[in-house]
Order: structure tokens, then sequence, then C-alpha cells
């Protein structure tokens, strides 16, 4: 998938006065991505898909998928080649903005392209979508948020890495039912997502 980078995501919510709480890594208005230490790279990061027609990248994901190149517009592209390109396309109109990522569920074989590295795990409607708790709760806030006290997660968020992910699929699978014990979280068919990006 091509996804926004996490320093893009942060500065759109940190342009937004309603955020003017510093708990967890939610951004705080008026400040820069810099002042966080867990910067989330998981899979819910505004993927470019084809069912919007509105940008370049956009576009052309709409026409891989009328060539059957791609199944659905939810941006899940066949390998690293058609990324790159839809990368490109991004980039052209929105420079610095965009990275790749490729994912696969937690246990399975499929190995990743060469030249990727693991950032990490995390629960996710993936590959139907790309919700994620984590993103939601701890991270970028946008469809049922946090505790305004942030207090409720705060063991689990001492556990994610600097990317924002678990290191193992038993800390994911732990925190996914500890979110699930609350009436008011997103339910749904969650798998356990491997994500990688190209190494630096």
């Amino acid at each position: 998938m091509v996804v926004k980078r996490f320093e893009a995501l942060y500065r759109e919510f940190a342009a937004k006065p309603k955020f003017d709480r510093s708990i967890y890594a939610l951004p705080v208005f008026g400040t820069g991505p810099e002042r966080v230490a867990v910067k989330y790279r998981g899979l819910d990061r505004d993927a470019v898909d084809g069912r919007d027609k509105g940008t370049l990248a956009q576009i052309h994901l709409h026409e891989l998928e009328e060539a059957g190149v791609i199944k659905e517009f939810v941006g899940l592209l066949p390998d690293a080649k058609h990324a790159a390109d839809v990368l490109g396309w991004a980039e052209m109109e929105f420079p610095d903005t965009y990275e790749i990522v490729w994912a696969r569920i937690a246990g399975t074989f499929a190995g990743p392209p060469e030249g990727f590295a693991c950032l990490g795990l995390e629960p996710s409607y993936f590959v139907s979508d790309h919700f994620s708790p984590i993103c939601d709760c701890m991270c970028f806030p946008r469809w049922h948020g946090t505790d305004p006290e942030g207090a409720l997660f705060r063991d689990h968020f001492e556990r994610l890495n600097h990317n924002g992910l678990f290191d193992s699929a038993t800390h994911a699978q732990e925190f996914l039912t500890y979110y699930l014990s609350f009436d008011w979280t997103e339910t749904g068919d969650y798998e356990i997502a491997e994500v990688w990006a190209p190494e630096k």
C-alpha cells in the first residue's frame, strides 16, 4: 500500500485546535512531529485508493483496477513495482507525503519484498480495511478516540515500539482483547497484521 507518512499525518492533526491534550502519542495543536517518541507507522494512514479520483495517484489506482491489475479500490497493490509506480504519482503532487508499506497476517508465510524490514504488529481490519485501534485510541483519533485522561491504555502504550506497533503478536492480541472489553470501541473482524517498510 501507499500510505501517508507519520509526519504528514501529524501536521494535519496538529493543525486542529481540538487536539489540546498531551496524552499517549496524540498530536497537540501547534506542535510538530518531533514532539513524540512514538511515531505511528501502521496500516491506518490514509492509504491511497481508487474509490475517489481527486488526485493523480487515485486516478492511477482506478486505472489499475479497470485494467484488472488490482481487484478492489482499498489500496492493496500486487507487488512492490506497482507500489513504487503509485508512489511516484503521489509524490508528483505531494512531495515527501507518502511511503510504501507491505503487510501480511501474522503467522502466514508470504515473504516481504527484498529490502523491507518489519516495523511491528497491530490489530487491524486488514485486508478488508485498514482501521487500527492503536491508531484511533493512542495516536490519531478520528473515530472513537480515547479516554480523556490518557490512562486506560497506558500499560499497552508503554509496550509500543518507536513505530507505534507491538513487537509481538501476543502483545497485539492482549491489547485487542483489552480494547474490545469497552463498550465504546470499534468491534469487528480483526487480524493481527505484520507491517513492513523499505529499509532506509
